[in-house]
């Protein structure tokens, strides 16, 4: 009689993991990852709900350095004006060292001010300039986000071949 208890409790305790692994996998099929098109649904709305920004200003540091130099070429300090919703627009503050550094970093900013004044559907993380795909999920600053990869529809300079980190919960884009 003790013997066949014994064995009794010998199957239950074989059979308790394995039936808590299915009640943990059932339970991970209810919380499944939503499709990708779900995501880029949940991405675009929200992109078309963000409000216009009040203006600010920002002094960004820029140190320009060689390919085979330890020390920088080129420091510029540049102010830059955001103005939504029209744009931006930007002053040199000052700047040391090579020409070139400076020239480089106007080119850069004529750039940014430039792509600012557009027409921004034309380069918005959407269906209509990208084919998507999603390629795992991670967490970025603390925050669950989905990876997506990014293939453009066309050639354009303003358009990315990359990757876009959208958050979970709010599906804006965080990284790209």
């Amino acid at each position: 009689m003790k013997l066949a208890i014994t064995r009794s409790l010998l199957k239950m305790t074989g059979l308790a993991p394995l039936l808590c692994c299915f009640a943990i996998a059932q339970q991970s099929a209810g919380t499944a990852a939503p499709s990708l098109n779900s995501i880029v649904q949940g991405m675009e709305k929200s992109q078309s709900e963000v409000r216009p920004q009040t203006p600010y200003q920002v002094i960004r540091e820029y140190s320009l350095f060689g390919m085979k130099s330890s020390s920088a070429n080129a420091d510029v300090v540049a102010q830059v004006d955001f103005k939504s919703p029209t744009g931006k627009d930007y002053s040199i503050q000052k700047w040391s060292g090579s020409t070139r550094g400076k020239q480089i970093v106007q080119r850069v900013l004529d750039h940014e001010t430039e792509a600012s004044k557009g027409n921004q559907a034309r380069t918005a993380l959407t269906r209509d300039n990208y084919d998507f795909i999603l390629m795992g999920d991670t967490v970025l600053d603390g925050r669950p986000c989905y990876v997506l990869g990014l293939q453009p529809k066309r050639k354009e300079k303003d358009l990315v071949l990359g990757s876009a980190w959208v958050d979970k919960s709010s599906f804006l884009v965080l990284h790209v």
